[in-house]
C-alpha cells in the first residue's frame, strides 16, 4: 500500500503540471493515495503560460525559534497556571490577547486560547495540554507560530466528543486556529486528536520543522487555504486525510508544498489532498 516518493513524484508529473524540480527532493513520503482536483488554475500574481504557479512563502516571524527578553512564561499544573505576564487566568483556561512571546511548561488540564489582532508568538517548552475541546484555540490573531523547544516533547490532546452551543460547530480540532498558523523549532510535537481534526487552521497552515506526529479520528494536517512544509519529521495515523488543503471557493488557494523533510502517513483516504495544485521539490 505505501508509496515511495518516487512513485509520488511519477504520479505527479503526469497529473500536475505545476510538480516542479521535483527530482531534487529530500522527501521520504509513505503514501497509500494523492488527490488533486483542478489543477489548472488562473492568476495574475505568478503564472507561467496562463496556469498559477503558487509558492512557497515564509516570514521572518515564520522562522523564528528565539525568545525575546519581553517573553512571559507560563507555568500549568493541573487547571492552574502561574504567569509572570498579564494575561487572562481562570480555573482550566488561559486567554491571551497581547502580542509576543508565551513560553509555556507544565501539566495542564484546560484551555489555551488566543485572541488577539496582533501576532502571538507560543513557545512549548515541555508541555502536556488535555482538555475536552480544543485545547489551543487561536479565536483570532493577525499571525500565530508554536516553537517547539529542542529537547523537549510536548503533547496535546482531546475528548472523543465535544459539547457545542446551539448553532455553533467549532473549534473541532485538537490544534484549532482561524489565523495563519506556522509550526518550527527542533523539539517535538505529539498531537491526540480523538474527536476529529489534529492540526487545524482555517487560513493557511506552515510547518518549518521539527518532529511532529498526528494520530487523529479526523483529517490529521489541514489547512484550509494553504499547507506548506518546509523541513521537519512527520508521522501520521488516521482514518481520513493526511495531508489536506481543500478550499474549492478561491482558485489560487487550496495547494500543498513539500519542500523538504521527512514524512510518513498511515490513512484511510487520501494521504495527500490538495483542491488545486500539489507541489514537491
Amino acid at each position: 500500500k505505501l508509496l515511495s516518493v518516487v512513485i509520488a513524484l511519477l504520479m505527479l508529473t503526469s497529473c500536475a503540471t505545476n510538480a516542479t524540480n521535483a527530482t531534487t527532493t529530500e522527501s521520504d513520503i509513505a503514501a497509500e493515495n494523492i488527490s488533486v482536483t483542478n489543477t489548472e488554475t488562473e492568476s495574475t500574481d505568478s503564472e507561467t503560460d496562463g496556469e498559477y504557479y503558487p509558492e512557497a512563502k515564509y516570514s521572518d516571524f515564520d522562522l523564528n525559534t528565539s525568545v525575546s527578553d519581553s517573553a512571559v512564561y507560563v507555568t500549568f499544573s493541573g487547571s492552574q497556571a502561574e504567569t509572570t505576564g498579564e494575561l487572562e487566568v481562570g480555573d482550566g483556561y488561559i486567554k491571551i490577547e497581547n502580542g509576543g512571546d508565551y513560553v509555556l511548561s507544565g501539566d495542564y488540564s484546560g484551555q489555551i486560547i488566543v485572541e488577539s489582532e496582533e501576532n502571538v508568538h507560543l513557545i512549548l517548552s515541555g508541555v502536556t495540554v488535555y482538555n475536552p475541546m480544543s485545547p489551543i484555540y487561536v479565536k483570532s490573531a493577525k499571525n500565530v507560530c508554536i516553537t517547539l523547544v529542542t529537547g523537549t516533547v510536548n503533547t496535546i490532546s482531546d475528548n472523543s466528543e465535544y459539547t457545542y452551543e446551539d448553532g455553533e460547530n467549532e473549534p473541532a480540532a485538537a490544534v484549532y486556529s482561524k489565523a495563519d498558523l506556522t509550526i518550527n523549532g527542533d523539539g517535538e510535537l505529539i498531537v491526540n486528536a480523538n474527536y476529529d481534526k489534529g492540526i487545524h487552521s482555517k487560513d493557511d497552515l506552515k510547518i518549518i520543522s521539527g518532529k511532529i506526529e498526528v494520530n487523529s479520528v479526523g483529517d490529521a494536517i489541514k489547512g484550509k487555504d494553504c499547507l506548506l512544509i518546509k523541513d521537519g519529521e512527520i508521522t501520521i495515523t488516521t482514518g481520513v486525510d493526511g495531508l489536506k488543503s481543500n478550499n474549492d471557493s478561491n482558485e489560487e488557494k487550496g495547494y500543498v508544498i513539500i519542500e523538504g523533510g521527512k514524512i510518513n502517513i498511515s490513512v484511510g483516504d487520501d494521504a495527500v489532498h490538495a483542491e488545486s495544485s500539489l507541489i514537491v521539490y
